[in-house]
């Protein structure tokens, strides 16, 4: 959650190697988390760009999904992340954002059936618990949240 530090070394990773996707992508998921999606989606161009068929291909899509849901473009953010999840069924991370995605674009039974999955393979999870976890901030953390209770997911 040290997200000034995180830019900071991420610049300078990026002034020694240009060409780093990791780093593109990485610093591209900082960005989401505080709120500056627009930024977040042009890293996650170049870096899928400079390693087309990464490994993680799949966190690369949840990250354009979390900064298109930051930017609250709901629909878009859904697209993202079930991309994603082709790819990586048992991501959460993917799992997580879209279940919010759906709830915010009116998509309550799909959003209630992935929630129902969520708990299956992670039943201790929490709205709370996750929200004292997650390194995104407010007030885009609350909307999300809020879009987790939604879903039918424990406090």
């Amino acid at each position: 959650k040290k997200h000034d530090e995180a830019l900071e070394l991420f610049e300078r990773a990026l002034a020694l190697n240009p060409s780093c996707a990791a780093a593109w992508a990485r610093s591209a998921a900082t960005l989401f988390y505080i709120g500056r999606p627009e930024e977040a989606l042009e890293r996650l161009s170049r870096a899928m760009r400079l390693s087309p068929f990464d490994q993680y291909m799949f966190w690369h899509l949840t990250i354009c999904g979390g900064a298109s849901f930051v930017a609250r473009r709901y629909d878009e953010s859904a697209g993202w992340l079930g991309k994603a999840l082709r790819l990586n069924p048992a991501f959460n991370g993917a799992r997580r954002l879209q279940i919010a995605a759906w709830v915010r674009t009116g998509e309550l039974a799909e959003a209630r059936a992935l929630a129902e999955q969520l708990l299956l393979d992670c039943p201790d999870f929490s709205v709370e618990a996750f929200g004292r976890l997650s390194p995104m901030q407010r007030p885009h953390l609350d909307d999300l949240l809020s879009a987790l209770r939604q879903a039918g997911l424990p406090e």
